[in-house]
């Protein structure tokens, strides 16, 4: 198996109590058998807290959150009490893991951090080229997600059976859809045409469209209901204030190509069912919705935030933005 990293991967920590919207929240916690079994064994106060504080149920148990949406044992400073209390080690495996993500397209598996966290945003628009690093791992049944090193006397009889085992650094969007197959070496003279870049379309139509397919994606709160009928309003005022924007920020178009190649690449595995033209519109259609969405905040990275909490954090989502696409 070949694992990708993006440069922001590795980069990535937790802003813990300096985090503007935590992660500790909406969300539901689901707790690994694993931990569950830790929680329901500790004693004294703490334990009979999380027992408290947890549901166990037929599919699965997770925490209760406080009436307020956000989970017990976030503190108002931001900080979660169990990590205080017992270390990171102590957390169940999604709080552990998040932002992170693992997929899968047949024998590469692509990590990454979420967009729904702001340390992952500052990371993938901070000041240097957005590239990955492959690094080739064995299949584990229980453990497909973990980096796993091997001694060298190891590579050495693997690459002797013909396995190229050497790591990749600094790969592009291209550079994986050429291993792939998906692309030419005649690529690299026209990304915009092969769909590599981002190509912003200010028509009006366009951006109504953008619009009304995410109007028909399940929203995560009324708040995003209300944004979307606010620029639908505005939606002139928009396009003409990105107009006049993108012409003087360069450094705007290539937040937005990062944005677009990092959506893009989080949706590969897609392609063992659609095209990659879908994908291509995938990424445009949703690139062009936080360009507008940015504007309307005057905010991009708060954009980026809001859009990926209520897009790639509900797949069902994603699946309603590729149907709508398609009835184009």
């Amino acid at each position: 198996m070949i694992s990708l990293y993006p440069s922001l991967y590795d980069t990535f920590a937790c802003k813990a109590d300096s985090c503007k919207k935590t992660c500790c929240q909406r969300w539901e916690i689901d707790i690994d058998p694993e931990t569950l079994a830790v929680y329901k064994k500790e004693e004294g106060a703490l334990g009979d807290e999380l027992r408290q504080w947890i549901e166990d149920g037929p599919e699965g148990a997770h925490f209760s959150f406080e009436t307020s949406g956000y989970c017990h044992f976030l503190r108002e400073d931001g900080l979660c009490r169990l990590v205080l209390a017992k270390g990171e080690d102590y957390l169940c495996q999604i709080c552990h893991a998040h932002p992170r993500f693992y997929a899968y397209l047949g024998d590469l598996e692509l990590c990454g951090v979420g967009l729904a966290c702001e340390a992952s945003v500052e990371g993938l628009l901070a000041d240097r080229r957005l590239g990955y690093d492959s690094e080739w791992v064995p299949w584990e049944d229980d453990q497909l997600h973990l980096r796993e090193v091997l001694d060298q006397e190891s590579i050495d009889l693997l690459a002797a059976d013909g396995l190229d085992t050497s790591p990749r650094q600094d790969l592009g969007l291209g550079d994986i859809l050429l291993d792939l197959g998906l692309v030419g070496p005649e690529t690299y003279s026209d990304p915009y045409g092969a769909g590599l870049n981002f190509q912003l379309d200010l028509d009006l139509n366009r951006a109504q469209t953008a619009l009304t397919i995410m109007g028909a994606t399940d929203p995560i709160d009324q708040a995003w209901t209300k944004t979307l009928e606010t620029m639908g309003q505005t939606l002139d005022i928009l396009l003409g204030h990105l107009d006049r924007v993108q012409g003087d920020q360069p450094l705007l178009r290539r937040h937005l190509n990062r944005f677009y190649q990092y959506i893009m690449y989080r949706q590969l595995p897609y392609l063992e069912e659609l095209a990659w033209a879908d994908l291509v519109a995938y990424g445009q259609l949703n690139t062009l919705f936080v360009a507008l969405l940015g504007c309307h905040y005057g905010d991009l990275a708060k954009a980026m935030v809001d859009w990926s909490e209520q897009i790639e954090y509900d797949t069902d989502n994603v699946d309603r933005i590729f149907m709508a696409l398609n009835q184009l």
